[in-house]
């Protein structure tokens, strides 16, 4: 299997000020254009022979003492496998390798190839405004984006397709979309008081589907009678969005509470979810909430927010925030949920920090619940609540040299993923990551 990924892309962006407009302060505007390709392509593979001639005298490996120590149950524990280099040298050993033949007797898995050709251009314009007591932006954001995606369906009669291979037969198919849309946005701030802020914002943000859930190959399983795939129908997901955050400056850091409310249609989610970016300007855009069908679902929510920094001292502080999210869609799931996908109902960061003008340093912990990632075969597929610890440390030896040291997932903690409270599905570990920079400034 080869993936291949490209993009020419050009953006331009302007600034007008003005000293004599009243209100207006100055004018944003710019241009972006990007031509995309995603491919994914299966054209040879191997066939496998009597790969257990070999591998029953193969090298084996205990698991570990402690495997599954802390899951409950009575089952086998005391398990072997095969060697990674045992399984290795029984494939390479009896396995013919095809190549260069895409006909009925090859192993070209053309299920497995897709191709997603997107152009997006995409314009904006935004206009800045200042007073005594109160400013603020208004921009409009305009996207066109035409995609051509290439993909092939598997047929069951051989006088019906296109291609066919060892794998089985396919037609080729060709979809194309076009999409266009202005998209509105507004940010306005009030100074209540001296040591009273008031942040008011709006906006639509459009999502695209992620390109493999456009142009993924189908799949099916026997077992449970399950299947999935791409679809080149899938639409954009369309989001308005409203934040509106109070501040309080009770010292040179202060409180903030805030609430969003999200109102959308999207696409009946599938794999992952990745938030959309804001649009007053002509960014790439954001791509998430794939699907197995076309048809449009409804999401909304509403987030409270707290947010709290207290310096202590001159050079010490402390910091935290809570966000509760109440996210949910039209769509029931069929464990009978409505869960949307990526939204954790709690999330909190702790940390304290030290800072002078020459060291710094910086510890957090961040948690969220659990949320559902997407679909399983036809499951709701869900990732377990987690925290991470972290550490930052700045040291500016002077004004052109400076170091940064970075440690990130210090606790280590298991990510766990399930179907539901008696499915778990995988544990992962993914250690700890250490970050050493040197910034040289001349």
């Amino acid at each position: 299997m080869t993936a291949k990924d490209s993009e020419d892309w050009f953006t331009a962006d302007f600034t007008q000020y003005f000293s004599s407009a009243g209100f207006l302060s100055s004018l944003d505007y710019g241009v972006r254009y990007a031509d995309h390709e995603r491919e994914a392509q299966s054209p040879e593979g191997a066939s496998p022979g009597n790969i257990w001639s070999d591998l029953q005298n193969g090298a084996t490996s205990p698991y570990p003492s402690d495997f599954a120590g802390s899951i409950g149950g009575n089952f086998p524990r005391d398990l072997w496998y095969f060697t990674p280099n045992a399984l290795k040298d029984a494939i390479l050993g009896n396995s013919t390798w095809l190549s260069d033949n895409d006909g009925p007797t090859g192993r070209h898995n053309y299920g497995g190839e897709w191709k997603v050709s997107e152009k997006n251009l995409a314009a904006y314009v935004q206009a800045n405004f200042t007073a005594d007591n109160w400013s603020g932006n208004f921009g409009l954001r305009y996207v066109d984006i035409d995609q051509d995606i290439n993909s092939y369906q598997a047929v069951a009669n051989p006088a019906n397709a296109d291609v066919s291979s060892l794998f089985g037969n396919w037609i080729y198919r060709n979809t194309s979309n076009s999409h266009s849309r202005v998209l509105p946005s507004a940010n306005l701030r009030f100074n209540l008081d001296d040591d009273l802020l008031f942040r008011f914002a709006a906006s639509q943000t459009q999502t695209l589907p992620d390109y493999s859930a456009l142009g993924a190959s189908s799949w099916g399983s026997d077992l449970n009678k399950t299947g999935g795939g791409g679809n080149p129908n899938l639409k954009p997901v369309l989001s308005t969005n409203f934040d509106a955050n109070l501040e309080w400056y009770f010292m040179p850091r202060g409180l903030g509470v805030g609430r969003c409310v999200r109102d959308g249609h999207a696409g009946l989610p599938r794999l992952r979810h990745r938030n959309a970016d804001a649009v007053q300007r002509a960014d790439p855009p954001a791509r998430g909430l794939p699907g197995l069908r076309a048809d449009q679902r409804r999401c909304q929510g509403a987030w409270p927010e707290v947010n709290y920094e207290q310096p202590i001292g001159e050079f010490f502080g402390f910091n935290a925030n809570y966000t509760y999210s109440d996210g949910s869609t039209s769509h029931t799931w069929a464990d009978g949920s409505n869960n949307l996908v990526g939204n954790s109902k709690n999330t909190y960061n702790v940390g304290g920090y030290f800072e002078n003008d020459t060291f710094g340093a910086r510890i957090g912990y961040t948690y969220r619940s659990s949320f559902l990632i997407g679909l399983s075969g036809a499951n709701p597929y869900y990732q377990d609540d987690f925290g991470t610890l972290s550490l930052a440390l700045s040291y500016k030896v002077n004004d052109h040299l400076s170091f940064t040291f970075d440690a990130l997932n210090l606790n280590d903690p298991t990510i766990k993923y399930y179907q539901s409270a008696t499915i778990p599905t995988s544990f992962y570990s993914n250690g700890r990551q250490y970050y050493l920079n040197a910034r040289l400034k001349f």
